[in-house]
Protein backbone atom coordinates (compact mmCIF):
# COMPACT_ATOMS: atom_id res chain seq x y z
CA UNK A 1 0.00 0.00 0.00
CA UNK A 2 2.83 2.39 0.88
CA UNK A 3 4.62 1.67 -2.39
CA UNK A 4 1.39 2.09 -4.32
CA UNK A 5 1.10 5.51 -2.69
CA UNK A 6 4.66 6.27 -3.80
CA UNK A 7 3.95 5.27 -7.40
CA UNK A 8 0.81 7.43 -7.31
CA UNK A 9 2.86 10.44 -6.19
CA UNK A 10 5.36 9.87 -9.00
CA UNK A 11 2.50 9.58 -11.49
CA UNK A 12 1.10 12.92 -10.33
CA UNK A 13 4.44 14.67 -10.92
CA UNK A 14 4.42 13.34 -14.49
CA UNK A 15 0.73 13.97 -15.19
CA UNK A 16 1.21 17.64 -14.22
CA UNK A 17 3.34 18.07 -17.36
CA UNK A 18 0.52 17.13 -19.72
CA UNK A 19 -0.91 19.86 -21.99
CA UNK A 20 -4.10 21.49 -20.73
CA UNK A 21 -5.99 20.54 -23.90
CA UNK A 22 -5.38 16.87 -23.03
CA UNK A 23 -5.94 17.12 -19.28
CA UNK A 24 -7.68 20.37 -18.23
CA UNK A 25 -6.62 20.01 -14.57
CA UNK A 26 -2.95 19.25 -15.38
CA UNK A 27 -1.79 22.69 -14.21
CA UNK A 28 -3.68 22.30 -10.92
CA UNK A 29 -2.04 18.91 -10.42
CA UNK A 30 1.39 20.42 -11.14
CA UNK A 31 0.88 22.98 -8.35
CA UNK A 32 1.03 20.11 -5.86
CA UNK A 33 4.47 18.94 -7.01
CA UNK A 34 6.37 20.32 -3.96
CA UNK A 35 3.96 18.42 -1.69
CA UNK A 36 4.37 15.21 -3.70
CA UNK A 37 8.15 15.49 -3.35
CA UNK A 38 7.98 16.06 0.40
CA UNK A 39 5.81 12.96 0.75
CA UNK A 40 8.28 10.98 -1.38
CA UNK A 41 11.05 12.04 0.99
CA UNK A 42 8.95 10.69 3.88
CA UNK A 43 8.57 7.41 1.97
CA UNK A 44 12.36 7.23 1.62
CA UNK A 45 12.63 7.29 5.40
CA UNK A 46 9.94 4.60 5.67
CA UNK A 47 11.80 2.37 3.17
CA UNK A 48 15.06 2.80 5.09
CA UNK A 49 13.38 1.86 8.37
CA UNK A 50 11.39 -1.11 7.06
CA UNK A 51 13.95 -2.42 4.52
CA UNK A 52 11.45 -4.66 2.77
CA UNK A 53 12.27 -6.65 -0.36
CA UNK A 54 13.56 -4.48 -3.25
CA UNK A 55 13.71 -1.44 -0.96
CA UNK A 56 16.94 -0.22 -2.63
CA UNK A 57 15.17 -0.05 -6.00
CA UNK A 58 12.42 2.10 -4.55
CA UNK A 59 14.97 4.29 -2.78
CA UNK A 60 16.73 4.88 -6.09
CA UNK A 61 13.41 5.59 -7.83
CA UNK A 62 12.24 8.08 -5.19
CA UNK A 63 15.60 9.85 -4.99
CA UNK A 64 15.81 10.14 -8.79
CA UNK A 65 12.34 11.70 -9.01
CA UNK A 66 13.10 14.15 -6.19
CA UNK A 67 16.36 15.28 -7.82
CA UNK A 68 14.75 15.65 -11.26
CA UNK A 69 11.61 17.45 -10.10
CA UNK A 70 12.64 19.50 -7.06
CA UNK A 71 13.84 22.55 -9.07
CA UNK A 72 17.05 22.43 -7.04
CA UNK A 73 20.19 23.23 -9.00
CA UNK A 74 23.34 21.32 -8.10
CA UNK A 75 25.79 23.51 -10.04
CA UNK A 76 28.32 25.31 -7.78
CA UNK A 77 28.01 29.10 -7.69
CA UNK A 78 30.45 30.90 -9.97
CA UNK A 79 32.41 34.02 -9.03
CA UNK A 80 30.17 36.77 -10.38
CA UNK A 81 33.11 39.14 -10.80
CA UNK A 82 34.82 37.01 -13.41
CA UNK A 83 34.22 35.61 -16.88
CA UNK A 84 31.52 37.92 -18.17
CA UNK A 85 31.01 39.69 -21.49
CA UNK A 86 27.39 40.63 -20.86
CA UNK A 87 25.04 41.21 -17.92
CA UNK A 88 21.26 40.92 -18.24
CA UNK A 89 18.49 41.70 -15.75
CA UNK A 90 14.89 40.49 -16.01
CA UNK A 91 12.45 42.27 -13.70
CA UNK A 92 8.68 42.66 -13.38
CA UNK A 93 8.62 46.25 -12.09
CA UNK A 94 4.87 46.28 -11.33
CA UNK A 95 4.29 49.63 -13.14
CA UNK A 96 6.92 51.17 -10.83
CA UNK A 97 4.31 51.13 -8.04
CA UNK A 98 2.61 54.17 -9.53
CA UNK A 99 -0.74 53.47 -7.86
CA UNK A 100 -1.35 54.76 -4.35
CA UNK A 101 -2.41 51.36 -3.02
CA UNK A 102 0.97 49.89 -3.99
CA UNK A 103 3.05 52.25 -1.83
CA UNK A 104 2.89 55.47 0.14
CA UNK A 105 4.37 58.79 -1.02
CA UNK A 106 5.95 57.00 -3.99
CA UNK A 107 8.75 55.79 -1.70
CA UNK A 108 9.23 52.46 -3.46
CA UNK A 109 8.74 54.10 -6.87
CA UNK A 110 11.58 56.51 -6.17
CA UNK A 111 13.84 53.74 -4.88
CA UNK A 112 13.14 51.48 -7.86
CA UNK A 113 13.69 54.19 -10.48
CA UNK A 114 16.77 55.45 -8.65
CA UNK A 115 18.15 51.91 -8.68
CA UNK A 116 17.60 51.78 -12.44
CA UNK A 117 19.25 55.18 -12.91
CA UNK A 118 22.43 54.11 -11.07
CA UNK A 119 22.70 50.42 -11.95
CA UNK A 120 25.24 49.46 -14.62
CA UNK A 121 23.76 46.26 -16.07
CA UNK A 122 24.19 46.01 -19.85
CA UNK A 123 20.64 44.95 -20.78
CA UNK A 124 17.32 45.04 -18.92
CA UNK A 125 14.06 43.27 -19.72
CA UNK A 126 11.14 44.84 -17.86
CA UNK A 127 7.64 43.45 -17.56
CA UNK A 128 4.71 45.66 -16.46
CA UNK A 129 6.72 48.67 -17.62
CA UNK A 130 5.17 52.12 -17.18
CA UNK A 131 5.93 55.61 -18.48
CA UNK A 132 4.05 58.86 -18.04
CA UNK A 133 5.06 62.32 -19.26
CA UNK A 134 1.80 64.11 -18.45
CA UNK A 135 1.05 63.75 -14.73
CA UNK A 136 0.97 67.05 -12.87
CA UNK A 137 3.86 67.84 -10.53
CA UNK A 138 1.69 67.22 -7.46
CA UNK A 139 0.88 63.66 -8.56
CA UNK A 140 4.24 63.02 -10.20
CA UNK A 141 6.93 64.49 -7.93
CA UNK A 142 10.05 65.52 -9.86
CA UNK A 143 8.40 64.02 -12.96
CA UNK A 144 9.30 60.68 -11.45
CA UNK A 145 7.50 58.53 -13.99
CA UNK A 146 9.15 60.01 -17.07
CA UNK A 147 11.10 56.77 -17.20
CA UNK A 148 11.65 56.83 -20.98
CA UNK A 149 13.26 60.25 -20.69
CA UNK A 150 15.49 59.14 -17.81
CA UNK A 151 16.70 56.06 -19.70
CA UNK A 152 17.39 57.89 -22.96
CA UNK A 153 18.80 61.15 -21.59
CA UNK A 154 20.18 60.52 -18.10
CA UNK A 155 21.22 56.89 -18.35
CA UNK A 156 21.91 57.25 -22.09
CA UNK A 157 20.79 53.72 -22.95
CA UNK A 158 18.79 52.55 -25.94
CA UNK A 159 15.11 51.77 -25.32
CA UNK A 160 12.41 49.73 -27.00
CA UNK A 161 9.06 49.96 -25.22
CA UNK A 162 6.09 49.70 -27.60
CA UNK A 163 2.89 50.74 -25.77
CA UNK A 164 0.56 47.78 -25.28
CA UNK A 165 -1.90 50.03 -23.44
CA UNK A 166 -2.31 53.82 -23.32
CA UNK A 167 -4.68 55.28 -20.72
CA UNK A 168 -6.65 58.53 -20.56
CA UNK A 169 -3.64 60.61 -19.40
CA UNK A 170 -1.41 59.16 -22.15
CA UNK A 171 0.54 56.96 -19.74
CA UNK A 172 1.81 53.80 -21.44
CA UNK A 173 2.01 50.22 -20.17
CA UNK A 174 3.71 47.11 -21.52
CA UNK A 175 7.16 45.59 -21.88
CA UNK A 176 10.56 47.23 -22.32
CA UNK A 177 14.06 46.30 -23.42
CA UNK A 178 16.75 48.70 -22.22
CA UNK A 179 20.20 48.24 -23.76
CA UNK A 180 23.63 49.78 -23.41
CA UNK A 181 24.24 48.58 -26.96
CA UNK A 182 22.55 49.81 -30.16
CA UNK A 183 19.31 48.14 -31.24
CA UNK A 184 19.37 47.32 -34.96
CA UNK A 185 16.02 45.56 -35.27
CA UNK A 186 12.96 45.06 -33.09
CA UNK A 187 9.37 43.86 -33.00
CA UNK A 188 6.51 42.79 -30.78
CA UNK A 189 3.62 40.35 -30.50
CA UNK A 190 0.56 41.28 -28.44
CA UNK A 191 -1.21 38.14 -27.30
CA UNK A 192 -4.70 39.60 -27.00
CA UNK A 193 -6.76 42.20 -28.85
CA UNK A 194 -8.22 43.22 -25.50
CA UNK A 195 -7.20 46.84 -24.96
CA UNK A 196 -6.56 46.26 -21.26
CA UNK A 197 -4.21 43.32 -21.78
CA UNK A 198 -0.45 43.94 -21.62
CA UNK A 199 0.71 40.33 -22.02
CA UNK A 200 2.93 39.70 -25.00
CA UNK A 201 6.44 39.44 -26.42
CA UNK A 202 8.90 42.07 -27.54
CA UNK A 203 12.29 41.43 -29.08
CA UNK A 204 15.34 43.44 -30.03
CA UNK A 205 18.54 42.61 -31.89
CA UNK A 206 21.49 44.33 -30.20
CA UNK A 207 25.09 44.69 -31.40
CA UNK A 208 27.95 44.96 -28.91
CA UNK A 209 31.34 46.64 -29.28
CA UNK A 210 32.80 43.45 -30.79
CA UNK A 211 30.11 43.48 -33.49
CA UNK A 212 28.38 40.42 -32.04
CA UNK A 213 24.61 40.42 -32.63
CA UNK A 214 22.27 38.99 -30.03
CA UNK A 215 18.48 38.70 -29.98
CA UNK A 216 16.86 39.65 -26.67
CA UNK A 217 13.32 38.34 -26.17
CA UNK A 218 11.20 39.74 -23.34
CA UNK A 219 7.87 38.08 -22.51
CA UNK A 220 4.99 38.36 -20.06
CA UNK A 221 2.63 35.38 -20.09
CA UNK A 222 -1.00 35.10 -19.01
CA UNK A 223 -1.63 35.44 -15.28
CA UNK A 224 -4.08 33.29 -13.30
CA UNK A 225 -6.47 36.25 -12.79
CA UNK A 226 -8.45 34.21 -10.26
CA UNK A 227 -10.01 37.24 -8.59
CA UNK A 228 -10.95 39.12 -11.74
CA UNK A 229 -14.71 39.34 -11.98
CA UNK A 230 -15.48 36.62 -9.43
CA UNK A 231 -18.85 37.09 -7.75
CA UNK A 232 -18.59 36.77 -3.98
CA UNK A 233 -22.21 35.64 -3.48
CA UNK A 234 -21.87 32.39 -5.46
CA UNK A 235 -22.20 29.03 -3.67
CA UNK A 236 -18.86 27.50 -2.60
CA UNK A 237 -18.93 24.67 -5.17
CA UNK A 238 -19.86 27.00 -8.03
CA UNK A 239 -17.16 29.46 -7.00
CA UNK A 240 -14.65 26.61 -6.91
CA UNK A 241 -15.66 25.48 -10.40
CA UNK A 242 -15.24 29.04 -11.68
CA UNK A 243 -11.71 29.12 -10.27
CA UNK A 244 -10.89 25.78 -11.92
CA UNK A 245 -12.17 27.13 -15.25
CA UNK A 246 -10.06 30.27 -14.92
CA UNK A 247 -6.97 28.21 -14.07
CA UNK A 248 -7.62 25.94 -17.05
CA UNK A 249 -8.09 28.80 -19.53
CA UNK A 250 -5.05 30.71 -18.25
CA UNK A 251 -2.82 27.62 -18.44
CA UNK A 252 -4.09 26.91 -21.96
CA UNK A 253 -3.23 30.48 -22.98
CA UNK A 254 0.27 30.23 -21.49
CA UNK A 255 0.94 27.06 -23.46
CA UNK A 256 -0.16 28.82 -26.67
CA UNK A 257 1.99 31.83 -25.79
CA UNK A 258 5.06 29.65 -25.21
CA UNK A 259 4.46 28.17 -28.68
CA UNK A 260 4.60 31.74 -30.06
CA UNK A 261 7.93 32.33 -28.29
CA UNK A 262 9.38 29.11 -29.69
CA UNK A 263 8.20 30.04 -33.18
CA UNK A 264 9.87 33.45 -32.86
CA UNK A 265 13.26 32.10 -31.81
CA UNK A 266 13.06 29.38 -34.44
CA UNK A 267 13.06 32.10 -37.08
CA UNK A 268 16.04 34.07 -35.78
CA UNK A 269 19.56 33.61 -37.12
CA UNK A 270 21.18 35.11 -34.01
CA UNK A 271 21.96 33.63 -30.59
CA UNK A 272 19.20 34.56 -28.17
CA UNK A 273 18.38 35.21 -24.54
CA UNK A 274 14.81 34.87 -23.27
CA UNK A 275 13.68 36.83 -20.21
CA UNK A 276 10.30 37.18 -18.64
CA UNK A 277 7.52 36.65 -16.16
CA UNK A 278 5.96 33.32 -17.14
CA UNK A 279 3.33 33.28 -14.37
CA UNK A 280 3.88 29.54 -14.08
CA UNK A 281 5.92 27.22 -11.87
CA UNK A 282 8.78 25.06 -13.18
CA UNK A 283 6.59 21.93 -12.98
CA UNK A 284 4.11 22.91 -15.69
CA UNK A 285 3.72 22.05 -19.36
CA UNK A 286 4.30 25.68 -20.36
CA UNK A 287 7.68 25.76 -18.62
CA UNK A 288 8.58 22.31 -19.97
CA UNK A 289 8.03 23.56 -23.53
CA UNK A 290 9.74 26.89 -22.88
CA UNK A 291 13.03 25.19 -22.06
CA UNK A 292 12.93 22.83 -25.04
CA UNK A 293 14.84 25.31 -27.20
CA UNK A 294 16.74 27.19 -24.49
CA UNK A 295 18.63 26.48 -21.29
CA UNK A 296 17.39 27.78 -17.93
CA UNK A 297 20.12 29.84 -16.23
CA UNK A 298 18.89 28.70 -12.82
CA UNK A 299 20.35 25.28 -13.60
CA UNK A 300 23.53 26.38 -15.36
CA UNK A 301 25.26 28.59 -12.78
CA UNK A 302 23.34 28.44 -9.52
CA UNK A 303 23.39 26.31 -6.39
CA UNK A 304 20.18 25.31 -4.59
CA UNK A 305 16.75 26.88 -4.93
CA UNK A 306 15.87 30.38 -6.05
CA UNK A 307 12.60 32.25 -5.62
CA UNK A 308 11.60 35.27 -7.68
CA UNK A 309 8.40 36.34 -5.91
CA UNK A 310 8.96 38.74 -3.04
CA UNK A 311 6.20 37.46 -0.76
CA UNK A 312 5.97 33.74 -1.58
CA UNK A 313 8.59 31.01 -2.20
CA UNK A 314 7.82 30.78 -5.92
CA UNK A 315 9.95 30.80 -9.06
CA UNK A 316 7.84 32.24 -11.87
CA UNK A 317 10.39 34.52 -13.57
CA UNK A 318 12.96 33.00 -15.89
CA UNK A 319 16.00 33.72 -18.01
CA UNK A 320 16.89 31.18 -20.68
CA UNK A 321 19.51 31.20 -23.42
CA UNK A 322 20.80 29.41 -26.48
CA UNK A 323 23.94 27.63 -25.30
CA UNK A 324 25.50 27.06 -28.73
CA UNK A 325 27.09 30.52 -28.76
CA UNK A 326 26.70 31.67 -25.15
CA UNK A 327 27.84 30.42 -21.78
CA UNK A 328 26.06 31.44 -18.60
CA UNK A 329 28.74 32.38 -16.07
CA UNK A 330 26.63 33.70 -13.22
CA UNK A 331 23.08 33.79 -11.83
CA UNK A 332 21.63 35.66 -8.89
CA UNK A 333 18.29 36.86 -7.59
CA UNK A 334 18.73 40.44 -6.37
CA UNK A 335 17.18 40.12 -2.92
CA UNK A 336 17.98 43.72 -1.97
CA UNK A 337 16.07 45.15 -4.96
CA UNK A 338 12.69 44.47 -3.38
CA UNK A 339 10.63 47.37 -4.69
CA UNK A 340 8.10 45.27 -6.64
CA UNK A 341 6.18 42.09 -5.82
CA UNK A 342 8.80 40.31 -7.96
CA UNK A 343 12.55 40.15 -7.47
CA UNK A 344 14.91 40.79 -10.39
CA UNK A 345 17.10 38.05 -11.85
CA UNK A 346 20.59 39.04 -12.93
CA UNK A 347 22.67 36.84 -15.23
CA UNK A 348 26.14 37.04 -16.68
CA UNK A 349 27.12 35.59 -20.03
CA UNK A 350 30.28 34.97 -22.00
CA UNK A 351 30.57 34.41 -25.73
CA UNK A 352 31.96 31.01 -26.56
CA UNK A 353 35.14 30.93 -28.61
CA UNK A 354 34.27 30.87 -32.30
Amino acid sequence: MIRFFGITLITLTIVGLLPSNILPIAFLISLGTPIYLILLFVLILVEIIQQKKHFKRFLLLYITVIICKSDCSLVPNIDLNKDKDLSVVSYNVSVFNVYAYLNHDFKESKELINWLRNDTTDIYCFQEYYNCDTLLEKSNPNQLFRVDHMILNDKKYHLYAPPFLTNHIKATFGLAIVSKYPIIDKGYIKFSKNKGDTNGIIWADVVNQKNDTLRIVNFHLQSLAIDNGNKTNLPFIEKGMNIVKKVYHSSLKREEQVAAINQLIKQTKYPYILCGDANTLPYSNAYFNLKKKAKDTHYSSNWGWSFTHRDFPLRIDYTLFQDKALENTGYEVLQNVDYSDHLPIKNYFRWKTK
